[in-house]
């Protein structure tokens, strides 16, 4: 099944806003932890805030997403 286009335009809209956002301090935390894994390795707290920070935005994209994918089902 395939959407119409004007669907599959106001979708990549909203894909494309959320992605030109700027970046909030977890994303930036985020960023910075996932650098210094592969530049400095990270603390075993620095280890325990990553993990917890991808949980939260894992939880967030299928949130997003997740309307997305049904109607497209």
């Amino acid at each position: 099944m395939t959407l119409p286009r004007k669907r599959q335009d106001a979708i990549a809209v909203q894909i494309l806003e959320t992605l030109e956002e700027k970046s909030d301090p977890a994303s930036a935390r985020f960023q910075a932890l996932i650098e210094n894994k592969y530049t400095l390795g990270l603390t075993a707290e620095e280890s325990s805030e990553l993990d917890r920070l991808e949980t939260v935005f894992r939880k967030s994209d299928e949130t997003f997403y997740r309307p997305i994918l049904e109607r497209l089902a």
